[in-house]
């Protein structure tokens, strides 16, 4: 297991004790020893579990040929820059080959939902046992339409009390009101916990994260453009609400953006990577930093001296294990070719230090 520089009770402290310490951090490509997940694929899901990486299902580039397989990374701990891919062979009812679903660990089981499948049937919520490996068909009552929801490979999450899951945004069936739903794994129950999605309808590819018992989505796709939405759920009146710019502070800007990958770190703070604007695909690593939390905050983009940095990806996979960010694969165009999908592993280090830097730029000590 890679073991990160500080630990979650002495955040700001030890970040502060590392601003001038080598190595700076920021990007570094990790050397894969064995095979890559194959086919290639992408609008794959991938989570953090017990150190590792947990790579399933996807598609390839022209949606039409779909996965569930599943594989499992890990690293080495005396050697940094390398790591392992094996296949993990699974058993039990399995869900729909799909990509643009959800994925979410709830203990120790893997719970799938969601998706794009052949014929666009959608899956209905299935459990890997990631002790034994055996899949099961969760038994829950769904609404009818929720099972359709696509593109929500990062807006599933796992409820903080590792009690169920939440589905946020996603592209929608006709009939879906685009609301939140949460799954609850004690009784076994989905129930509504927003009232729509903030007035947008059918957004693909939104990133969610939860911070201090606080479900905040950010960005998506929606109307054939990309989305600057970032907004909160309120818990006391069960709507979305947009997330306001800290009036005094002049910071970066990260505008509209689909397809990104999000992380909480610490419970205080969120760290954005990939996605796309109609302009560009976002090369770079932000972070946003709460004055007054949920309502408003800052962006901040992090600044890096590591010369080695992923070509711009969208749609990728990007997790945390301790203080480590780690991105694969996803979508990319190189300079001069079409889109292609790609298979390359980045560790992203000292996001700790990237927060210190951005508290200290603004002011906001």
């Amino acid at each position: 297991m890679i073991l990160g520089a500080c630990t979650i009770g002495a955040l700001v402290a030890c970040a502060a004790t590392q601003i001038n310490a080598a190595p700076t951090g920021g990007w570094s490509p990790l050397r894969n020893t064995t095979t890559t997940p194959t086919p290639v694929r992408g609008e794959f899901s991938m989570v953090q579990y017990e150190g590792g990486i947990l790579l399933y299902g996807g598609c390839n580039i022209a949606f039409d040929v779909f996965y569930n397989d599943l594989w499992k990374a890990d690293f080495y701990v005396d050697k940094p820059d390398q790591y392992i891919w094996q296949e993990v062979k699974t058993t039990g009812v399995l869900p729909l080959p799909s990509c643009g679903h959800g994925t979410a660990v709830v203990g120790d089981e893997m719970y799938v939902f969601g998706g794009l499948t052949a014929g666009s049937k959608g899956n209905e919520l299935h459990a890997l046992d990631l002790r034994t490996k055996i899949w099961r068909r969760v038994g829950a009552k769904t609404n009818p339409v929720l099972a359709q929801r696509s593109l929500i490979q990062h807006s599933m999450v796992p409820l903080p009390q590792e009690n169920g899951i939440l589905v946020a945004s996603g592209t929608t069936a006709e009939k879906d009101d685009d609301s939140a739903y949460q799954y609850n794994s004690v009784d076994a129950s989905w129930s509504k916990v927003s009232r729509g999605f903030g007035g947008l309808e059918s957004v693909g590819g939104s990133s969610a994260i939860f911070i201090n018992d606080t479900l905040l989505v950010l960005g998506g796709f929606v109307n054939n453009t990309a989305s600057d939405s970032f907004m909160y759920l309120s818990k006391s009146n069960h709507q979305f609400i947009e997330i306001t710019p800290h009036p005094s502070v002049e910071s970066d800007r990260l505008g509209p953006i689909a397809f990104q990958g999000a992380i909480a770190v610490n419970n205080e703070f969120m760290v954005v990577y990939g996605g796309f604007s109609m302009a560009e695909i976002n090369p770079y690593v932000w972070l946003y930093i709460w004055d007054r939390f949920p309502e408003s905050g800052f962006w901040c983009r992090a600044t890096s001296s590591e010369q080695a940095t992923p070509p711009p990806h969208f749609a990728g996979g990007f997790v945390a294990i301790e203080q480590d960010l780690f991105a694969f694969g996803g979508r990319i165009h190189p300079r001069g070719h079409g889109e292609e999908l790609s298979f390359d592993m980045w560790k992203y280090s000292n996001i700790l230090k990237d927060y210190e830097l951005c508290r200290r730029k603004t002011m906001l000590q």
